[in-house]
């Protein structure tokens, strides 16, 4: 079964009711599909190409800042922004990557119950 991905209409291939594997902690592919869809929607309304919040800090599709593009390897020079904010297809790879990272980070990292 294909699934439709992102508000782009990008392809991904998976069954329903498969889990992903995020190591050792598993989310179904449909509620993953659900979590960036809802994202896009109220970050950008599904515009790639936008820039918003404070000083124009946040680009694309997911209004991913600085720091987070650092987390997947993307700079932030000029260049880098416009060939980012070009291409929906590196935005893509970005907020799964940067998602899987931060999933696997609170999967390791238990909140300290002490504080």
């Amino acid at each position: 079964m294909r699934l439709l991905c992102g508000a782009r209409g990008k392809f991904k291939e998976a069954f329903m009711h498969k889990m992903v594997d995020l190591s050792q902690g598993q989310i179904t592919v449909a509620c993953h599909l659900g979590y960036e869809n809802s994202v896009a929607k109220i970050e950008s309304n599904g515009d790639y190409g936008i820039i918003g919040g404070y000083n124009n800090h946040y680009l694309g599709n997911y209004q991913m800042g600085k720091a987070a593009l650092k987390d997947v390897g993307i700079g932030y020079t000029k260049a880098d922004r416009e060939a980012y904010l070009s291409n929906p297809d590196m935005q893509e790879d970005a907020f799964e990557q940067f998602t899987l990272q931060n999933h696997n980070f609170l999967r390791t990292n238990p909140r300290n119950t002490e504080i």
